[in-house]
């Protein structure tokens, strides 16, 4: 995956009427991408492959989840949870810490992390470093490259 240069841009009107900070012009070389609604969740990291899985609204993340053949180095406790709009979480998913559920757009991206005791001495951001690169990624929309 490229590293995108994505940024969020809020689209609506009257809301840019209303905070004119965020409308920003477009610049030579800039693209606008807006894909067409998006039907799946994707679950990656420690899976054995990614997987798309059929959006289900207000589905909890964990379910999702569950549906993909995980790794042996999968944490069994957190989970990121990646919007289509760039927004990332970290929630728990252990009886310990579990989160209340999170509802998921379509498109959202959903990053199952390398358990902390297997990265914690060499890496220890690494989870939190992917989930914020993949909140960088752009949805796949018909015609764009990536």
């Amino acid at each position: 995956m490229p590293v995108t240069g994505r940024e969020v841009q809020l689209l609506e009107p009257r809301s840019l009427e209303a905070a004119r900070r965020q409308d920003r012009p477009a610049r030579a070389g800039d693209r606008l991408i807006y894909p067409s609604r998006p039907q799946t969740v994707t679950v990656t990291g420690a899976v054995a492959q990614p997987c798309a899985i059929p959006h289900v609204a207000m589905q909890d993340a964990r379910i999702y989840r569950s549906q993909c053949a995980l790794l042996p180095a999968a944490s069994p406790d957190d989970l990121y949870v990646i919007q289509p709009d760039g927004r990332a979480a970290k929630i728990g998913i252990a009886l310990w810490n579990r989160s209340a559920p999170v509802a998921l757009a379509p498109g959202a991206m959903i990053y199952v992390p390398i358990a902390g005791s297997a990265v914690r001495s060499i890496a220890p951001d690494i989870n939190d470093e992917a989930a914020r690169f993949l909140a960088t990624q752009v949805l796949d929309a018909p015609g764009v490259s990536n």
